[in-house]
Parts: C-alpha cells; sequence; structure tokens
C-alpha cells in the first residue's frame, strides 16, 4: 500500500482510495499510475510506460496523454501547478509527491478500506460544519481537535472532509505531520495553496498530529490571516498531549480560535459501530464489555474486533454476519482478545525494531529518547533514532516533548497505548538477562583495556 496524502494506492488490486471511499479508475490508468509510482521521483519515458500497461501490445502514443488526464482528474492535479504528475516533453512522466509505503497489517481495518466505519459523532461534525460556514463566507477559523491517541481525531476529520466537499466546491489538504516532521516540502505545500493566485475557493487544511510539525507550519496560515481581511480558510490541527498552537497568539489577532475535546466513545456509540458493522442483532449483547475492555478508544476497539474477525468467531455467511459462539463467551475473553490482537500487530515488526521497543518498554521509562534506548542496548544511535522513526510512522509511538542537554534538543517519545508497552514488558526477564550481559561485557573490557 502506497500513501500519498489524502491518497492510498492498493498495489495488490491496484485501486486508489481517499479516506475510506474508493476513487474511480479504468484499469489502464491504475496500471499506469502504479507504474509511475514504482518510478516515483524519476522520469518514465512512453516506451517504458507503452511497454508496461499494454504489454506485447502496439498501441498509439497518444493514449498516455489520456490516461494521464484521467489520472490528474481523480487526484485533482493541475499540470500548471502540479503536486502529484509532472511532464516534461522527450522525458516523459514522473510521480514527484511523497510516497510513503503502508504495511497492510493483518487485524488492522485501515488495510481494508471498505471496512471502515465511522461512528456518527454528531456534536463534533456539527461544530466542525459550523467553522467550515464561516469560513466560506471570508471568516478565517482555526480549530484544535484534542483527545488521546487512537481516539478518532484522523477519522473525524476525513469523515468532514467528504461532509465538506459533498456541501462546497472547494480545496483540501491533508498534510500527515508525522511523515514530513523534517522536511520542507508539506510547509512548501501550504503556503503555495494559502497564496494560489487567482484562486478564491475555500482552502481546509488538515495538519495531522502536530507534535511532529515545526512552528512555522501552522503560524502560516495564521500569519495569512492576521494580514487579510477576508480568508476563505479553515485549519484543524490534531494533537494529544500538547496546547492549542495558537494559544500563544494575540487574541485580538487571531480571535477565530476553537478547540474541540475529543472525548473516548460513550457505550451507546460502541453500540452504534457494532449494529453498524454487523448488523442489528449480531454482537447486541457485546457492546457493554467491549466498551468496557476498550475503555471507549475508538483503536482498541477496532483491533479487537478485527481480530474476532481474523480468527473465525465473527463470520460472513452468505452476506450476513453470525457469531460462531455465544456472545456471552465472547465478552469473558474480550480483554485477551484484545492482548492478542496487538501482539499480532507487534509481531509484524522486523526483529531491529521490536528489539527497539522491547528495550524502550524495559528500560526507557515512560518518556524516552532514542539516545537512552541505544545506551541501554548498547546500540547505534543512529541506528535506533531511524528505527525510532519509523515506528512512530506506523503509529506504535508517539511524540512525548523533548529534553534540552547543554545546545542538545532531544526528541522523547512515549508508546502509543499502555497496552503496547506492557505486552513488551512481559519479556523483560530474558531481556534484562541480555541487558545484564551486555552490561557485563562491555564492564570487562573496560577493565581489561585500563589494565
Amino acid at each position: 500500500m502506497k500513501s500519498f496524502p489524502p491518497f492510498r494506492f492498493d498495489e495488490r488490486d491496484e485501486t486508489l482510495w481517499r479516506g475510506p471511499d474508493r476513487v474511480r479508475l479504468t484499469g489502464k490508468a491504475a496500471a499506469l499510475l502504479h507504474c509511475l509510482l514504482d518510478g516515483r521521483g524519476a522520469w518514465v519515458g512512453k516506451a517504458a510506460i507503452l511497454s508496461t500497461v499494454w504489454p506485447d501490445t502496439h498501441v498509439h502514443a497518444d493514449n498516455v496523454k489520456v490516461l494521464i488526464r484521467e489520472i490528474r482528474a481523480a487526484l485533482g492535479d493541475d499540470p500548471r501547478q502540479a503536486r502529484f504528475i509532472r511532464c516534461e516533453p522527450r522525458r516523459g512522466y514522473a510521480f514527484v509527491a511523497e510516497v510513503t509505503e503502508l504495511a497492510a497489517r493483518e487485524g488492522d481495518e485501515a488495510a481494508d478500506p471498505s471496512s471502515w466505519v465511522f461512528v456518527n459523532r454528531t456534536a463534533e461534525l456539527a461544530a466542525l460544519a459550523e467553522e467550515l460556514g464561516a469560513a466560506v463566507a471570508g471568516e478565517a477559523r482555526f480549530v484544535f481537535l484534542h483527545g488521546e491517541p487512537g481516539v478518532g481525531k484522523s477519522a473525524l476529520c476525513r469523515a468532514f472532509l467528504r461532509m465538506a466537499h459533498a456541501l462546497h466546491t472547494l480545496r483540501a489538504v491533508s498534510v500527515p505531520c508525522v511523515e514530513h516532521a523534517a522536511a520542507d516540502g508539506p510547509l512548501a505545500l501550504v503556503r503555495g495553496m494559502l497564496e494560489e493566485p487567482g484562486e478564491d475557493r475555500p482552502l481546509v487544511l488538515v495538519l495531522e498530529d502536530l507534535e511532529w510539525t515545526t512552528r512555522a507550519m501552522f503560524d502560516a496560515p495564521a500569519d495569512l490571516a492576521e494580514r487579510r481581511r477576508s480568508a476563505r480558510l479553515l485549519v484543524i490541527a490534531t494533537g494529544s498531549g500538547v496546547a492549542s498552537p495558537w494559544a500563544r497568539r494575540n487574541g485580538a489577532d487571531l480571535p477565530r480560535t476553537r478547540t474541540i475535546e475529543m472525548a473516548p466513545l460513550t457505550g451507546a456509540q460502541v453500540r452504534r459501530y457494532l449494529e453498524t458493522r454487523f448488523g442489528p442483532r449480531t454482537l447486541a449483547g457485546l457492546a457493554s464489555a467491549l466498551h468496557e475492555a476498550c475503555g471507549g478508544n475508538p483503536f482498541l476497539m477496532v483491533a479487537a474486533v478485527g481480530s474476532l474477525v481474523t480468527c473465525g468467531v465473527i463470520r460472513l455467511v452468505e452476506g450476513r454476519w453470525r457469531a460462531e459462539i455465544e456472545v456471552e463467551t465472547i465478552a469473558a475473553g474480550l480483554r485477551s482478545t484484545l492482548r492478542e490482537a496487538l501482539a499480532r500487530r507487534l509481531n509484524t515488526l522486523d526483529r531491529g525494531e521490536l528489539e527497539v521497543l522491547e528495550l524502550a518498554a524495559v528500560a526507557g521509562g515512560p518518556h524516552f529518547s532514542a539516545e537512552d534506548v541505544a545506551r541501554a542496548g548498547a546500540g547505534d544511535p543512529h541506528v535506533v533514532a531511524a528505527r525510532i522513526a519509523a515506528l512512530a510512522r506506523q503509529e506504535i509511538l508517539a511524540p512525548a516533548g523533548a529534553t534540552e542537554r547543554g545546545h542538545d534538543r532531544q526528541a522523547r517519545y512515549r508508546f502509543r497505548h499502555p497496552l503496547q508497552a506492557g505486552l513488551l514488558a512481559d519479556r523483560a526477564p530474558a531481556l534484562l538477562h541480555i541487558l545484564a550481559a551486555r552490561r557485563l561485557e562491555a564492564t570487562t573490557e573496560a577493565v581489561l583495556l585500563r589494565a
């Protein structure tokens, strides 16, 4: 699965997705997009495209132009200011947007967009719709969605953007800040959209997980709003454990800000999720136990339910979902089911990533830096830092501020969900033995060197 926000491309069946919605492409257009993604960042000539998309078939080269137009229309890409596909005479085409590989994970509903179900947060959607109305009328608005990891901030943004596109003709861009923590490209994209000449359509800008972004990223739209009396702009920032990014600014200069606290799901919302996902009566008796086991956290709820489906406890038979064992029995084992689901997710990681997590869980404390983990395992700090960044992109770790040590500023991290840390800490006795052996070896070597 390749991600180039706000789109994803599933290479297995060559389908294009925007959030939970499939974007229509003809088979040949999907094959061409696949070809460009495989060669991303490099020029792909017409000869290479023809041999890949139409193998062993002679077709006119103008067919490529037709398919490129179809892909650009699907992506909303303007060839004059290309964000995804660039064309250059005699060189061909290049896919220029940043692309991230997403691993399809067993039990993870995000890997199967057709199974996404959004639990309707009516009050939050109504609040965002109110802010959008003001922005469309010419008054810039700034909204901060705050809530614990996995509470559904990204899902709410996706649902809101679908609603916004249905109601208005507008531009929208979503920037997952975790994927661009050290990159300047997204800031240039944001500034380009804000200052696009002759463009009067309202702009909705979503900055996801602002813990990872730079001050300049959310200052850029705020500065624009302060300079202009009228700006058809709605900025939505999401975050956990941090303050509103606009809190420090002068209230007289930027008064149109709002914070929406996203609470865990209620029991009624969990029941609605189960009814929407599986039908009105299939798992009605499971709602209360699921709500208690997951604490109303949507991420944990979806993980537990996904595990039940993966294990065949809940099956689709002749177009209808049914439970293969008594619902009461399923409810009694939900905590074990949830732990198994998270353990399966961890077991998809490579050995290096898993060792970093184990070290962090055992020796890193609630908040840790790459240097802390490297010191505990006597590993290369640069390798550890790269692995931690990869784990953050996979939403296993989350940012937890920074520590100032002299002139150095070290980013600190935490586990997104305590259950994950608990599972990894269960391996503590064996790992602590290994760590003790490593420390003894290092001490012995130091003594020998001094001798």
